[in-house]
């Protein structure tokens, strides 16, 4: 298990989607991806990402709640960079934080499960040139931000 993972009694959860995948090689993730997973660090899934990923992966609308340090930023990470289109040079997939660190943390995330893929992820955090991010939003596929306060 990785550590910062906990594991949660299956008295802790609920949910209305019936499918739980234990193991990262049984959720059909594209292998570049499966490579940065493990390659992160990451062995098995913990809870939330058991019962998360797929359904993101699916297209269903996810509400999921759980303690720091139990994966929830590589639940839809992970499921964010399994639906990108690759071929596809251009926005698709906008992660928003409520502060700069954690969008910054985010975005190192993310770049860590993508390290094989070709993927671009660009932070949106304010306090930065206007013209650098309308650059790096050209052919970012994920977009990572904050509010920005005028």
């Amino acid at each position: 298990m990785s550590e910062g993972i906990t594991d949660i009694e299956e008295s802790q959860i609920q949910t209305n989607y019936d499918k739980v995948v234990y193991k990262f090689d049984d959720m059909e993730l594209d292998e570049n991806l499966l490579r940065g997973v493990f390659g992160y660090g990451f062995e098995e899934p913990s809870a939330i990402q058991q019962r998360a990923i797929m359904p993101i992966i699916e297209g269903h609308d996810v509400l999921a709640q759980a303690q720091s340090g139990t994966g929830k930023t590589g639940t839809f990470s992970i499921a964010a960079l399994q639906r990108i289109d690759t071929s596809v040079k251009a926005p698709q997939a906008l992660m928003l934080a409520p502060t700069r660190e954690l969008a910054l943390q985010i975005q190192k995330v993310v770049m860590a499960l993508a390290f094989h893929m070709d993927i671009k992820v660009h932070a949106c955090i304010g306090g930065t040139s206007f013209v650098e991010d309308a650059e790096g939003l050209r052919d970012a596929q994920i977009v990572v931000g904050t509010q920005v306060v005028f």
